[in-house]
């Protein structure tokens, strides 16, 4: 094609362009927001190269590179010998023993237990380069992307204010190497942000650590269902990937209400002691979570909890609340209970008794 002799051509802008485009087209980004990602990344250039050139790496790359989950390659292997024998680079750490270089970190924890400030004061103190975070060493000035998508502008400002007059001895100068986002007076939250937020980095980058508030606000997706939450670390690690950072990602715990803890404690509590041991926890999350054959004794524990009444039978309700608590890893509709409904209920009564239960889940 005729763009290949251009492409050929050992003119470092040129070389920089492509590269992007094919780091781009390997992660399946849409092609206007590509061609607006080297627009912009043109403009930084002394001598911009003219549009009708950016076309043709575009329209290069877009027939020439495969993304790379259609790149169906073999393995390369190593020998136990020679991994033996291997001399490893010394390990980059950004914060010694927790946070590691490119590396993809998750902070979970329930509500109100202080995750947004937690993570704001890790960044700036990479930022500012002091020597320590929370016990924990740090090696250098880093910098950070803190991407908020949690509180309303005013309030990350204010918070950041409170946050920096507090650190003592600091050099304000190396806040330059922390950057946040603005909204504009517009909040994009709860639909796909991962295109904008790999252009901002792009753009404005590299940066060493990429801090998202939070994961299941800057995107459309729901990140309890294991389908979406693939497609969703997918994406977060390609955008590790592509610009060598190590991103540090807000998480939030599922949340339960006062019901349906009640329903895990009357599952998991086997030996109705009041509390929820080990043993107990991971035997029957392997049959409600990773299907897992279940045994008499399960088949029991289960349905004495969803028969709260005690009336010997389970209603529909009764199967809906274990279905709610336990479908995050089942890509069929709620529609489905009034199904198994009709299947376990043999006698048309619209109730399950045990014998029933048990028959149509094959324990005998």
């Amino acid at each position: 094609m005729p763009c290949l002799a251009i492409l050929s051509a050992p003119v470092s802008r040129h070389n920089t362009l492509r590269d992007t485009a094919i780091k781009l087209a390997k992660i399946e980004m849409d092609t206007e927001v590509m061609r607006d990602t080297l627009y912009s990344q043109n403009k930084t250039f002394h001598e911009p190269k003219p549009d009708h050139e950016i076309d043709k790496i575009i329209e290069w790359v877009s027939e020439t590179i495969s993304p790379d989950t259609n790149d169906s390659h073999s393995f390369k292997l190593i020998s136990g010998l020679e991994a033996l024998t291997m001399k490893l680079p010394k390990r980059e750490m950004i914060v010694e023993e927790i946070i590691g270089r490119h590396k993809v970190i998750a902070v979970a924890a329930k509500t109100n237990a202080g995750k947004s400030i937690w993570v704001h004061q890790l960044g700036l103190a990479l930022a500012l380069g002091l020597d320590k975070i929370f016990g924990f060493k740090i090696s250098r000035s880093h910098k950070v992307l803190f991407l908020n998508f949690e509180m309303d502008e005013r309030e990350l400002i204010e918070r950041h204010q409170l946050l920096v007059t507090g650190i003592e001895n600091r050099n304000d100068a190396l806040l330059e190497n922390f950057n946040f986002n603005t909204f504009g007076g517009k909040r994009s939250l709860f639909q796909d942000n991962w295109d904008s937020i790999d252009r901002t980095v792009i753009e404005t980058g590299p940066y060493d650590l990429i801090i998202v508030d939070n994961l299941y606000a800057c995107t459309g997706k729901n990140d309890e269902k294991n389908h979406d939450l693939k497609s969703i670390l997918k994406r977060i690690i390609s955008v590790s990937d592509f610009n060598d950072s190590s991103i540090l990602i807000v998480n939030h715990h599922k949340k339960h209400s006062d019901e349906e803890v009640d329903l895990i404690m009357r599952l998991m509590d086997m030996d109705k002691s009041g509390t929820i041991k080990l043993p107990e926890y991971t035997k029957m999350l392997g049959v409600l979570e990773y299907k897992q054959t279940p045994n008499a004794e399960h088949m029991k524990q289960m349905f004495s909890s969803l028969d709260k009444d005690k009336s010997g039978c389970i209603s529909e309700e009764e199967i809906k609340s274990l279905w709610n608590l336990f479908a995050n890893n089942v890509d069929s509709e709620l529609d489905d209970v009034e199904d198994i409904m009709k299947k376990m209920d043999s006698n048309k009564d619209g109730k399950i008794d045990y014998k029933e239960f048990v028959k149509k889940l094959n324990l005998h």
